[in-house]
């Protein structure tokens, strides 16, 4: 079993305009995004509302980056729960946050989305 997810021997890799004919045909799905990543020794959580052409009508959908190993998979993934059952009210607050930095044409200064830590 490999020791990291690669993505490298995909056989098809498609075009930038097969991408986009393939994406023109999809619905826009409205959903809630959470990017983690590890600054120094503080995991940071951007949670925020979003929204993306998709097909699928699945209640979650994870995305892993190529070259993630297991044990940082299962450690980005624990930190997402812990934050869940601790703060669940942080996510929704990040939701209101965006909405109306969404709504501020000055608002646009500093972090791009809420983001917890």
């Amino acid at each position: 079993m490999a020791d990291r997810l690669r993505l490298d021997d995909c056989k098809y890799e498609p075009t930038k305009e097969e991408l986009l004919e393939k994406a023109a045909q999809k619905s826009v799905r409205k959903l809630f995004t959470i990017d983690v990543e590890l600054d120094d020794d503080t995991v940071l959580i951007d949670c925020y509302p979003d929204c993306e052409l998709r097909n699928l009508d699945a209640p979650m959908r994870v995305q892993v980056a190529d070259g993630m190993s297991q044990g940082e998979f299962l450690f980005y993934w624990r930190k997402i729960g812990e934050e869940a059952r601790n703060n669940w009210n942080g996510f929704l607050t990040n939701v209101l946050l965006s909405r109306l930095a969404a709504e501020r044409p000055d608002a646009s200064a500093g972090r791009e989305h809420g983001g917890t830590a």
